[in-house]
């Protein structure tokens, strides 16, 4: 979970995947392809096997000031209403503009959550109200203009990438893992595996006898 191998898109391929998000990768080469607008690539294994790949922009929590369930106010989405709608469908567009570039192509997934996210469904009526609005957009803002917004799956976002994909096709990535994971500086998490491992071998080894103990029971 924390960084990620050339290994794995290559078993995928060859399971015919078709796409591959991930998120965890060095801190540095996350800016690195952000600048260049690499975040898509072709991921390719020795053997040849080729599996398309989307690297999340930011995080797979909400943007900051449009997640309805943070903790605090800080970060927190602001309630639409009518008379606020077309500011806050702005703000999104911007959001939207400032990372279009960041795959090569224009099209941009914006995941919306976080780890125990969508405990109500008051994200999604806030967001539709912003939604219609920026597709109807009334007042033929330039702004809300440039943009399309729109839910997707990421069968969609993969569509998508595809239909605007850059004219030279997307850089290809050979052999060359995310690892080790690195969030910020000096903030490395190798740690995940090489730290503990008498504690680790004593739960794989207790989790095998409750295993073998329930299929015998």
């Amino acid at each position: 979970p924390f960084g990620a191998s050339a290994l794995t898109a290559g078993l995928l391929a060859g399971q015919g995947f078709e796409g591959l998000v991930i998120n965890r990768i060095d801190a540095s080469i996350k800016a690195a392809m952000v600048a260049d607008g690499s975040l898509a690539f072709e991921w390719e294994y020795d053997d040849g096997k080729r599996l398309r790949t989307l690297v999340l922009y930011d995080h797979y929590s909400s943007p900051f000031g449009f997640d309805w369930e943070a903790e605090t106010r800080v970060g927190h989405g602001p309630y639409v209403y009518e008379h606020n709608v077309k500011s806050v469908g702005k703000r999104l567009a911007q959001l939207v503009l400032s990372r279009a570039r960041a795959t090569g192509s224009g099209v941009v997934p914006i995941p919306w959550g976080n780890d125990f996210s969508w405990q109500d469904i008051d994200g999604f009526v806030q967001m539709d109200k912003i939604l219609r609005y920026m597709a109807a957009n009334p007042d033929n803002d330039p702004l809300l203009g440039s943009v399309r917004v729109e839910y997707a799956t990421l069968t969609s976002v993969f569509a998508a990438l595809d239909d605007r994909s850059p004219s030279a096709g997307y850089p290809v990535r050979r052999d060359r893992d995310f690892f080790p994971y690195r969030d910020k500086l000096l903030a490395y998490w190798s740690g995940y595996y090489a730290s503990r491992p008498v504690v680790k071998g004593l739960v794989r080894a207790a989790e095998e006898r409750i295993a073998g103990g329930e299929a015998l029971r």
